[in-house]
């Protein structure tokens, strides 16, 4: 088992496909499209609050 989790964590170090594939399957792309969506809300309100 420990040569495949070291194949794993190499391929995750070297292949930005596959690294894209695993956050995919693991959820993490929707995490952080939240994250953008709660980033720009916040820079939205920072101008709204600048104006005031």
């Amino acid at each position: 088992m420990e040569p495949l989790k070291r194949e794993f964590l190499d391929l995750l170090d070297r292949d930005l496909e596959f690294r894209y594939a695993v956050a995919g399957y693991l959820g993490l792309s929707e995490i952080l499209k939240r994250l953008d969506a709660l980033a720009e809300e916040q820079a939205r309100l920072r101008e709204e609050q600048t104006k005031i």
